[in-house]
């Protein structure tokens, strides 16, 4: 009797281990399949933002690219407030400047962006940066995101160049940042200022092409 009691035991707690690694698989596949589906759910998502967001800049077309066109040329010398909430008030001083300044003409039509002078062309761009970061902004939180930004892909010094940044930097944080990763941030310095009253605009980082390979290869198709 005594070994038949054994045995069972024995037996009882084989049962109970192979029970508990089966049912440890089978959580453990579960939970796999369950990362797997919230994964591709969050790649789904992130493509979303991706196509909504690159429908709102292809819908703005001409306007646009004149606002690329001009940040690159000028982002050192425009001062974009880091409080600014609303880009209204900034579009309202742009449209009073250009108004004041050529009474009775619409741009595109009897005037052109180049021959606007710098005072309106600088109001132009203050008012569609503040646009874009809170297009960008709102993007974010409503879709969740930890961040949010356009870049632009600089061939000749295999660095992305930040145009719209969801994340806003002052330009007293670059200087802390910088002072924190001297490497990263040495190439591509460009100062500002150190105000933190103002917007740190077109921040730079490495890309390069044999670490990025995927990345600059889908830049050169688009």
């Amino acid at each position: 009797m005594k070994k038949i009691h054994g045995l069972s035991f024995k037996l009882g707690v084989i049962v109970l281990i192979f029970l508990l690694l089966v049912l440890g698989c089978c959580g453990i596949l579960m939970y796999h399949d369950q990362m797997n589906s919230y994964h591709q759910q969050c790649e789904n998502d992130l493509r979303s933002v991706s196509v909504y967001m690159e429908k709102l800049i292809e819908d703005d077309g001409v306007d646009f690219a004149l606002y690329q066109k001009y940040f690159l040329e000028h982002y050192r010398e425009i001062d974009v407030p880091m409080d600014a909430d609303d880009y209204v008030p900034y579009r309202t001083e742009y449209e009073h400047l250009f108004q004041t300044a050529y009474p009775g003409k619409t741009l595109g039509v009897d005037i052109e962006f180049d021959d606007l002078n710098d005072d309106v062309k600088h109001a132009y761009l203050i008012y569609q940066q503040l646009y874009w970061i809170q297009i960008f902004e709102e993007a974010r939180d409503s879709f969740g995101l930890t961040y949010t930004y356009y870049i632009l892909p600089e061939s000749e010094t295999e660095s992305d160049i930040y145009i719209i940044d969801g994340m806003r930097f002052s330009r007293a944080d670059y200087i802390q940042m910088k002072a924190d990763d001297p490497e990263l941030f040495a190439a591509f310095d460009v100062p500002q200022g150190e105000e933190k009253e103002y917007m740190y605009l077109g921040n730079q980082v490495p890309n390069k092409r044999d670490e990025y390979a995927v990345k600059w290869v889908l830049s050169v198709r688009r």
